[in-house]
């Protein structure tokens, strides 16, 4: 759970992108990484990691978590990224607002995400 600098974006440390690794309940040391990003662009990715494929859901009180039986990561490890910026927990620190991000905005700003990720962690 983190966020990650965009260093070799154009705009140098402008941009913060949120995620969420889960490690394989296997072996994560061997088991392969599967990286989510939900479509749109600009739906989040929690969606998915409490609603769909994660390791735990939300109770109806949505207060509390109970185990997903069948989650994905119980055969791999599973990296879930807020994406484009200005989706969820990702933040651009050079804008107030947020103009809507195209898909080519969105391919660079995923590229980045995972190079930065793999130069930073290595998986």
């Amino acid at each position: 759970l983190g966020s990650i600098p965009q260093i070799n974006s154009s705009k140098r440390n402008a941009d913060e992108y949120y995620f969420r690794l889960t490690e394989s309940k296997g072996n994560p040391d061997t088991d392969p990484l599967l990286v989510w990003l939900s479509g749109g662009p600009g739906c989040s990715s929690f969606a998915a990691l409490f609603l769909e494929h994660g390791p735990f859901y939300i109770n109806f009180d949505g207060k509390t978590l109970y185990e997903n039986k069948y989650s994905w990561n119980a055969k791999a490890n599973f990296l879930f990224f807020e994406s484009p910026i200005g989706v969820g927990f990702s933040y651009d620190t050079n804008r107030d607002s947020y103009s809507t991000a195209n898909d080519d905005q969105t391919a660079s700003q995923n590229f980045y995400a995972l190079k930065d990720f793999f130069e930073t962690w290595v998986y």
